[in-house]
Formats: C-alpha cells, structure tokens, sequence
C-alpha cells in the first residue's frame, strides 16, 4: 500500500521538517515501513504537492504593466504546485533539494507502491491536481477492471480528457471533481 501525509497549518513549514527530516518521516517509512504487512518498500514513485500562500504584488514590479499580464497572475494564483518522479523518494536528489527550501501552510506527499500489474509512470504518481484541488488515496477499489469502462463514461468531457494515468485513485477524484458544480472557480 501507498503511504500518504498531509500538513495544514496556520504559517508555513518547511518541508524538509515533513519529509525528511524526522527519524520516521515519510520518505524513512518509504525504505524502512515497521508496519508494512506486503513487501517492505514504497518505491513505484512519489508525489509532493504544495500551495504558494498568495503574497500582493510588488507595485514597483508591477508598474507599467498591462491588464492581461494581472488577469494571469490571479487566474493561477490558488493553483497548486505538484512535483512527482517514478524514482523512490528516498534517491531523489531533487526531492531533498526543494524539500530544503520550499515553505507551505498545505502540503501533500505521497509514496507509491504499484499494485501488481499497475503500470509504474509519472502520471499514475499522486497527488493528482485539477485546478485548485489536489487529491491522493491509499488502497485500490476491489475488481476495477469491471466498472472502470463505465465510471470514465459517467464524467463530463473536460474530466474525461483529464484522466491521464491508470489509477483507480485518478479515476476517483475525477468522479469526485464531477460532482462539483463549480470545479473550474
């Protein structure tokens, strides 16, 4: 099974001090798990996502700019970022990399073990993003080859063509992204 973690709090944390850091971190569960019943890693790939906490815009910077350039800037600023990679977390230098500097009152993080027969790619890589939203899941949905044909069919045409990966788990949000209304705001 995956492992997953997610941060929320009022300021930011640095997320070396999630990931890395702690002597049962994540990415130590990813190579070390104690509790592990099947095998003994997560090494199928890993995930980080994080939210920018929105700053107002410097006005010296923004001088002389135009309209369309601040329309763009409001229109990204509650998306947020993903990194993800099919190596395991543990050997990423990357991952340490950002991880030492990057700061977030919301972070995800996910470690990947593929269930047999699962492809190992970076779009089957959580967490998956839309939009603002950032979705993971642990597990797998018992006999997914019989209701996946029809699952995909029920979602609009914009969630259809989201669906990038194999996973039971993106096939999830995109239902659950389907049920909302107001997605795209």
């Amino acid at each position: 099974m995956c492992r997953l973690m997610v941060y929320k709090g009022e300021s930011g944390v640095l997320m070396a001090d999630l990931l890395t850091h702690p002597p049962r971190s994540i990415i130590t569960q990813s190579y070390a798990s104690r509790e592990r019943l099947q095998g003994n890693t997560n090494g199928d790939g890993f995930g980080v996502g994080w939210y920018v906490p929105s700053s107002p815009p410097d006005p010296v910077e923004e001088r002389g700019k135009n309209e369309s350039r601040e329309e763009e800037r409001d229109a990204d600023g509650g998306k947020p970022c993903v990194f993800t990679s099919i190596t395991p977390a543990w050997n990423n230098m990357n991952l340490s990399r950002l991880a030492k500097t990057i700061s977030s009152p919301l972070i995800f993080a996910h470690v990947r073990a593929a269930i047999p027969g699962m492809m190992v790619t970076e779009a089957n890589c959580h967490p998956f993003q839309f939009g603002r939203f950032l979705f993971m899941h642990n597990g797998h949905i018992a006999e997914f080859s019989k209701i996946s044909r029809k699952a995909r069919n029920s979602l609009s045409d914009q969630l259809y063509n989201f669906l990038q990966g194999t996973t039971d788990s993106e096939l999830i949000f995109a239902i659950f992204l389907n049920q909302i209304q107001d997605f795209n705001k």
